[in-house]
């Protein structure tokens, strides 16, 4: 995908994911379970929020538990950017992490 496993995502890639993401949430979806570097990863879920779509809610729920801070930190601003209002069950957990 764009040499993205393999080279440092930049904010264009962020922005060329975001974009991807309201017509492609379900592909990008399913690229969270292939072994790709942290920061892409981060770009993904991060991408996701910008989705519009409800039904990746749960894949930004996932990510909001994962040992990474960084990736939990990038389901924080995924969760702020679609708006879903069940997504506080996980998030208010995450405003007491010390990380």
């Amino acid at each position: 995908m764009l040499g993205l496993a393999h080279n440092t995502p930049t904010r264009a890639h962020s922005a060329l994911l975001r974009s991807l993401a309201l017509s492609h949430a379900t592909e990008l979806g399913d690229l969270l379970g292939d072994p790709l570097p942290v920061a892409l990863r981060c770009m993904i879920v991060d991408a996701l929020g910008w989705s519009r779509d409800y039904a990746v809610a749960d894949l930004i729920g996932q990510a909001g538990r994962d040992a990474n801070p960084e990736m939990r930190c990038a389901a924080l601003r995924a969760a702020r950017q679609l708006g879903r209002p069940d997504a506080a069950k996980w998030i208010l957990p995450l405003l007491a992490d010390r990380v």
